[in-house]
């Protein structure tokens, strides 16, 4: 066991088609499954998830894509290639049906994405709002079950949760919402003191012991930048200030969320930080928010290396660049490399068990962390 890592990449991840001028590279965060679009999708898309099924097909090129998602049974096809229209493609024995596609135009909205509610509902969200359509190919119909009119500027989804988060007010003011099949549940709204605005890519949606969370990357007076935990558990599942991670850092930052514990990896400095908003922390006496530290020292990924692909049985590797400005996060704990063609699981080594006995012992005795490690796990 090496005691200076607590994180790694997995062993064996799934590889697919790099980025090229020749190919796309798409991630649906829903169904847990990458896509290779090759020239549009005319000579093939390739589409590989944690199951050890690949899904191979082609169809016409009919313009640039810029999302593509199965429906959860693998039945529907849905693509967006422009601000106003989404096409959906029935598919048979993981081929597309000829000449079975239908599609869905805003009314004069712009679409800024879709997520899958059901085998064949999806939510449409535009800047107009949300709407729930009903997808029905032996009608040749789409059929709106269910809308909500809002003013969006942006939106993020949890598909763990099953919610969404609209932001209005060029991001000054973050509602989310509960979308269901067929049911779209406003919660009271998230208005950001001083009228700061809140850019998607420093927004993280997730569910932390069980509980709806937004994580928000904050900078303080000092430069330095926190993660703001608003809980959806007040009054009506309302947002509610619980926690801020103190970093100690500045400059880009993301998050996944393993095992309950709050994992924001630091690219300046290659490290990643833990921490656990179940264990104690200083408490604000007025506003009862928790201020918390990293529950260990923050330490890099464990090096990883790739094996090239060879036909021979002593294929090369290469050495892979950590904490990547390529890499693109996704919850809970996966890692997408889009230019080395690499899906990958942030996993632990350690048992969060042992993870949590590390902080306490390590916050109570001056004891180096190679010495606690190897007694912990010599027991």
């Amino acid at each position: 066991m090496d005691l200076l890592y607590y994180l790694e990449l997995c062993a064996n991840p799934i590889r697919f088609d790099p980025v090229s001028h020749l190919t796309n590279v798409f991630f649906d965060d829903s169904n847990k499954q990458v896509f290779a679009v090759r020239s549009g999708g005319a000579t093939g898309i390739v589409v590989k998830g944690p199951a050890d099924t690949v899904h191979t097909f082609c169809m016409d090129d009919r313009g640039p894509i810029r999302s593509i998602k199965f429906s959860p049974d693998m039945k529907i096809l849905a693509i967006q290639r422009t601000d106003v229209c989404v096409e959906f493609i029935n598919f048979a024995n993981g081929q597309p049906i000829p000449n079975e596609m239908l599609q869905f135009r805003g009314k004069n909205a712009q679409i800024f994405g879709f997520v899958w509610v059901a085998n064949k509902e999806v939510a449409m969200i535009s800047n107009g709002g949300i709407e729930l359509c009903q997808i029905h190919f032996d009608r040749r119909q789409l059929k709106s079950v269910k809308s909500m009119n809002s003013t969006v500027n942006w939106f993020a989804w949890c598909p763990h949760g099953n919610f969404a988060l609209l932001a209005s007010g060029s991001g000054t003011v973050l509602m989310p919402v509960l979308v269901k099949q067929g049911t779209i549940t406003k919660l009271p709204r998230l208005e950001m003191s001083n009228e700061r605005s809140v850019p998607e890519r420093d927004c993280t949606l997730a569910v932390i012991y069980g509980t709806a969370a937004i994580l928000i990357l904050q900078p303080t007076s000092s430069r330095l930048v926190e993660v703001v935990i608003y809980m959806l558990n007040g009054p009506g599942l309302a947002p509610r200030k619980c926690h801020v991670l103190r970093l100690g850092h500045s400059g880009r930052f993301a998050i996944n969320i393993i095992d309950d514990l709050v994992i924001v990896h630091h690219q300046a400095t290659a490290t990643s930080l833990l921490f656990d908003v179940a264990q104690s922390g200083e408490m604000d006496p007025i506003s009862k928010v928790i201020y918390h530290h990293p529950i260990i020292p923050g330490k890099p990924l464990r090096p990883f290396a790739l094996k090239l692909p060879s036909i021979s049985l002593d294929g090369q590797t290469v050495n892979c660049t950590l904490y990547s400005p390529d890499w693109v996060l996704f919850q809970p704990n996966i890692v997408i490399d889009a230019k080395l063609g690499c899906f990958c699981n942030c996993i632990p080594p350690l048992s969060k068990k042992v993870l949590v006995r590390l902080w306490f012992i390590w916050t109570v005795q001056e004891i180096s962390m190679e010495l606690l490690v190897h007694d912990l796990l010599s027991h």
